[in-house]
């Protein structure tokens, strides 16, 4: 079980991956050159694909000694995979569904 404390550095390692995911996604939606519309489809499914792989393989490669301060705290690496994983997937999923609906 999560302490609150871990929580709250979940949500800062997610944040701190949140601007590369959405900046690549959004380049990559834009690249489809379609209706405006089409771009929320596009974005979603970026985000779900590319923007995660894109951000975990940037902190991998840049900011792998980051992950000591999260492990010092209670946090696996694996953890803070899924996390950022999962809060696109919920991202993502919110642009297929506002695509799907509008």
């Amino acid at each position: 079980m999560l302490t609150k404390n871990q929580v709250k550095l979940l949500f800062v390692f997610y944040k701190s991956t949140l601007t590369l995911s959405i900046a690549s996604s959004a380049m990559l939606a834009f690249l489809s050159f379609m209706n405006p519309v089409f771009m929320l489809l596009a974005f979603g499914i970026c985000i779900l694909s590319a923007g995660t792989v894109i951000t975990l393989l940037y902190k991998e490669t840049s900011k792998r000694h980051e992950y000591y301060f999260f492990y010092n705290m209670g946090l696996s690496r694996l953890t803070l995979l899924l996390t950022c994983a999962l809060g696109n997937l919920i991202i993502g999923t919110a642009f297929i569904v506002i695509y799907i609906y509008a």
